[in-house]
């Protein structure tokens, strides 16, 4: 569990890094359109509140990135955080798609049962002694017993020994017993559940694996390409006076938006491929 949640607080760390990075370029792309903005005022091609409100949008921008940085170092403080530092002393990954590859989540099986299955099988074996120990005490401990005597009458003394064995008769232990039992059949069918469990999660976790890929590649090889392919559009359209500010501010915000939801998309995809990892008993991370 801890290396799972750690896997997950680096996945959200790469994520958060990567989210600052498209802030960052954003707040550059509203400074390059507020040159452009600057310029078709100067030339009288454009009103100046154009110029306050490319302006406006910059500065939220620019907060925007510096929020991002600061989820950075939030996140960072949460993984250092899990061995009891109260600082980051490890190198941040650089935030690059491909820090933590992907695989495709046909992992083999380990050998080891999960720890859940192996915790509920020690509770039979438990259990199953427990009945042992019921059984054993249905019969009572033999006492032995030695002494002297000695007879007044004749003045003689004699060795006496003794051998006393309970006969259960009446109670035999078999209340206690058959309650061990039906624990014992308590933790097999809980055993049962376990797996049950396990192999649904799992089922679960490939299902939105699958949907996690497919929606990471659509975004990648279609959205994006195209909302780059929008914002530029509208950029060079907005400086020969083709379209208004509107438009372009529009667009740009299509594109953050896109940006922003392939991290999104990505950072889904690598967490349900380590939960999945782990459910089967598979490393969680190389």
């Amino acid at each position: 569990e801890v290396a799972v949640l750690a896997g997950e607080l680096f996945l959200d760390l790469q994520a958060s890094i990567q989210m600052a990075a498209v802030a960052d370029a954003s707040a550059d792309l509203a400074e390059e359109l507020v040159s452009v903005v600057q310029r078709r005022v100067d030339a009288g091609a454009a009103a100046p509140p154009e110029l306050t409100r490319a302006r406006t949008d910059l500065a939220v921008l620019q907060a925007g990135a510096d929020a991002a940085r600061g989820e950075v170092e939030a996140t960072a403080l949460s993984l250092a955080s899990l061995w009891a530092s109260a600082e980051v002393d490890f190198v941040l990954p650089d935030g690059g798609v491909n820090s933590l590859p992907v695989a495709q989540p046909t992992f083999e099986p380990s050998s080891d049962p999960h720890p859940l299955v192996a915790a509920a099988n020690a509770n039979v074996t438990a259990r199953s002694a427990r009945i042992d120990r019921e059984r054993a005490e249905a019969w009572p401990d033999l006492n032995v017993s030695a002494g002297i005597r000695r007879f007044e009458d004749t003045g003689d003394s004699a060795f006496l020994a003794g051998v006393s064995l309970p006969l259960p008769i009446f109670d035999r232990n078999r209340d206690a017993t058959r309650a061990a039992a039906l624990r014992r059949d308590g933790a097999e069918l809980n055993g049962q559940a376990v797996e049950a469990r396990l192999r649904a999660k799992q089922a679960q976790l490939v299902a939105r694996t699958r949907a996690a890929r497919s929606r990471l590649q659509r975004l990648e090889t279609e959205a994006l390409p195209l909302g780059e392919e929008a914002y530029s559009a509208a950029v060079k359209g907005y400086q020969v006076g083709k379209f208004g500010l509107t438009a372009t501010l529009d667009a740009r915000r299509s594109l953050i938006k896109t940006r922003a939801s392939v991290i999104d998309a990505r950072l889904s995809l690598e967490k349900e491929t380590l939960r999945l990892r782990a459910v089967i008993g598979a490393a969680p991370f190389e």
